[in-house]
């Protein structure tokens, strides 16, 4: 990509970047970053929609959206690890029957926060969160 396109695409992601950038709910309980800012989208956690602008913040210098991410989609894990991959700011956790599940990148999330940050302490938190949520993933999701 020429210089010129990278700055054209540069200023429109920082441009939109504030308005998919979402505010915690009663049902999404960390700032989160939907997949639009208009219409059925926006204010919906997309798993894989929000890792992926996650880590271009992340190469920014904003790695908190990595956190949230992880946060958000394990405040509804299951007992046996299932974590679904959409939260809708009203309907709470979508995907949960079936079970849809999607989530091989939350480990690369946590990982990717934790070395930007050295926030070990949080990753403690989560790590039998995620194991478990591997767990689930291994068992249910993986072909042969």
């Amino acid at each position: 990509m020429v210089s010129k396109d990278y700055a054209t695409v540069h200023r429109h992601i920082e441009k939109i970047i504030p308005l998919v950038e979402g505010k915690p709910t009663a049902r999404i309980a960390y700032p989160y970053l939907a997949p639009s800012y208009e219409g059925d989208y926006a204010g919906v956690v997309f798993g894989w929609d929000h890792h992926h602008m996650s880590m271009r913040l992340a190469c920014g210098r904003r790695p908190e959206f990595l956190k949230h991410l992880v946060d958000n989609i394990l405040s509804y894990q299951a007992d046996d690890g299932y974590a679904p991959n959409i939260i809708h700011f009203t309907d709470a956790a979508i995907g949960t029957t079936p079970r849809f599940h999607a989530q091989p990148f939350l480990m690369q999330a946590a990982l990717m926060y934790v070395d930007q940050t050295g926030d070990l302490t949080w990753a403690a938190e989560k790590y039998g969160h995620l194991r478990k949520y591997l767990g689930y993933y291994e068992a249910t999701c993986k072909s042969p």
